[in-house]
């Protein structure tokens, strides 16, 4: 999960009826550097008191993007840059306030957009069943649709940007 303060305490909060399903998997969230440090505590204390194992980063943004397989965010640019690096984008519903989908018609985005726990679940489920040539093509996909929104020179850059 990447995000900034208020995300991750909504996600703590959505979290707190579905704990048994972040126990399938090795969840990690990416703490915005950016963030507010008061929500942050806020969203881990929250995830303390509903027993929900998880895993601050503490690995390079690229190393962390390469060893996940799925990248779930709502509104940061992260989730973006995880799907250029070729890894599976989901967009969850956790900012109360805004609807942030980025793409103009949802119903043809190749990212999904899970406006609560359940479609995440349902949606992460389904992906799980995908071998590695399904997985790819629906990653190549959501690259040509991020691709899209982003100046072909700053495409260039974020690609120097993975060389290093």
């Amino acid at each position: 999960m990447c995000g900034v303060g208020l995300e991750i305490v909504n996600l703590a909060k959505l979290l707190s009826d579905n704990e048994k399903f972040f126990k399938k998997y090795n969840f990690i969230i990416r703490e915005n550097p950016h963030s507010w440090a008061e929500e942050q505590l806020l969203a881990k204390k929250i995830f303390k008191e509903k027993n929900i194992e998880y895993q601050v980063s503490k690995k390079s943004f690229k190393e962390e993007i390469l060893n996940s397989k799925y990248i779930i965010y709502e509104t940061s640019t992260a989730g973006l840059e995880g799907i250029l690096m070729g890894r599976l984008g989901v967009q969850i519903n956790v900012t109360d306030n805004i609807y942030s989908n980025q793409f103009q018609n949802i119903n043809d985005s190749k990212i999904k957009y899970c406006m609560n726990m359940n479609e995440l679940k349902k949606l992460i489920d389904y992906y799980e069943t995908l071998d590695e040539k399904m997985y790819r093509a629906l990653v190549d996909e959501q690259i040509s649709q991020v691709a899209n929104l982003i100046e072909k020179k700053n495409l260039l850059a974020i690609k120097q940007i993975e060389n290093l």
